[in-house]
């Protein structure tokens, strides 16, 4: 008997789990602003309204009453309107947290409009097997007479276009079943990611690849000793599953002691697997490299993550030094070579990718010579602790890097 009660469960939850609506996202011509609604009435109504239009970007869900059921949260919306400074937007939240406190706090402005839809969400930026889609969120501010507005995106391209279009990268917010990207194709790849793995001949490599196309591609001496040996800077450019730097990618070589000119290109997989070469055609020569897709590039960026004690080294070419550096919530930077030399900066989130725009200047003294100001990234390994920052100088005849554990 407990064995038939068990398989009709089962079977209950499959059929509920089988039930799925479509989200669509639609575009408000005259606000310049984006709505989704899983409501197939709302829709219809929609497809006739004057002012809206669909943009093709479609994810699956499944009805909000079924979200208990099957585990997942609830997505409930809210309506804002404020006069001053105008706003006319809505704001989605989930079940067992932001709806919660919506309801307790009903800011001024706000209008309950009910559950819309029930969906997964990721954990730690990976989704589910079940629901391997990511859903993306963006949000612009009120600016320039635009309502402030959230935008969701079902690729990780069309979320870097809206970043680069100055929109703020608030990272995944839902994982989908299916998903089509905007126009209704099927989403579009991006290069975008953090990659990690090995070149052939036997080197560490660790690549970064910012929504913008800039990259850097770490490298170390041996697989085995795991020494930063050198960094590529690039600026790169994608197809669906090809990449390539323009002009002026240079490699750091700290063995060397010197950069050389240098070029990126491969092909990748979104979210999955890459296949790079750097070439050095004054060199003739080039080294191939392998890497796997880190999901932890998707994580928010904040200062508050990043800030606190670090100690490290600090790396330019033909010289290396026991540096540490104090990062404050507010974003300024303080280093300290043992050698005594010292340089202030400022470090800021970048949006769309876990990752930060960083730049330091050293200053001047008899001991540590000429003041110079360099500038680049910085990405934080929560699990490790561990700090890389990657800057160059105006001319990029010089790098500096700093490999750091938090304290």
């Amino acid at each position: 008997m407990r064995q038939f009660v068990a398989c009709l469960a089962a079977l209950f939850v499959g059929l509920v789990s089988a039930q799925q609506v479509s989200v669509v996202e639609y575009q408000n011509t005259s606000l310049d602003a984006y709505f989704i609604t899983g409501r197939a009435d709302e829709q219809a109504v929609l497809d006739k309204a004057s002012g809206f239009r669909r943009t093709g970007m479609t994810f699956a869900a499944t009805p909000a009453s079924t979200g208990a059921l099957l585990g997942r949260p609830s997505v409930c919306r809210y309506y804002i309107s404020i006069p001053s400074p105008f706003t006319s937007s809505h704001f989605y939240g989930t079940t067992g947290g932001d709806c919660e406190l919506l309801a307790s706090l009903l800011p001024v402005g706000f209008s309950y409009e009910g559950l819309d839809f029930s969906i997964d969400k990721s954990t730690a930026a990976t989704c589910p097997a079940s629901a391997p889609h990511p859903v993306y969120r963006a949000f612009r501010p009120a600016a320039g007479g635009k309502t402030p507005n959230h935008r969701y995106a079902t690729s990780f391209d069309t979320y870097a276009s809206m970043v680069r279009l100055g929109w703020t990268g608030e990272g995944i917010v839902f994982c989908s079943t299916s998903v089509t990207d905007v126009a209704g194709a099927a989403p579009a790849s991006s290069a975008a990611g953090y990659w990690i793995g090995t070149t052939n001949t036997n080197r560490n490599v660790f690549a970064i690849i910012l929504p913008s196309g800039e990259s850097w591609v770490m490298y170390t001496d041996t697989a085995g000793r795991n020494f930063l040996s050198g960094v590529v800077y690039s600026q790169i450019s994608w197809t669906s599953s090809t990449f390539a730097s323009s002009s002026g990618a240079r490699d750091f070589s700290f063995e060397f002691a010197r950069y050389f000119d240098a070029g990126v290109s491969g092909t990748y997989s979104q979210r999955n697997q890459i296949a790079g070469m750097i070439s050095y055609p004054s060199l003739g020569q080039s080294t191939s490299f392998n890497a796997r897709y880190n999901a932890n590039i998707e994580l928010q960026p904040s200062l508050g993550t990043i800030a606190g004690a670090y100690t490290g080294t600090g790396i330019m070419l033909g010289s290396n030094t026991a540096t540490t550096v104090s990062i404050q919530a507010t974003g300024s930077v303080l280093g300290v070579t043992a050698s005594g030399c010292s340089f202030t900066g400022s470090i800021t989130p970048v949006s769309g990718a876990n990752a930060y725009r960083v730049t330091v200047a050293t200053i001047s003294s008899a001991l540590c010579g000429p003041s110079i100001t360099l500038s680049g990234g910085a990405y934080f390994d929560a699990p490790s602790r561990s700090l890389n920052v990657i800057t160059l100088d105006a001319g990029r005849t010089n790098a500096y890097v700093f490999l750091g554990t938090k304290q």
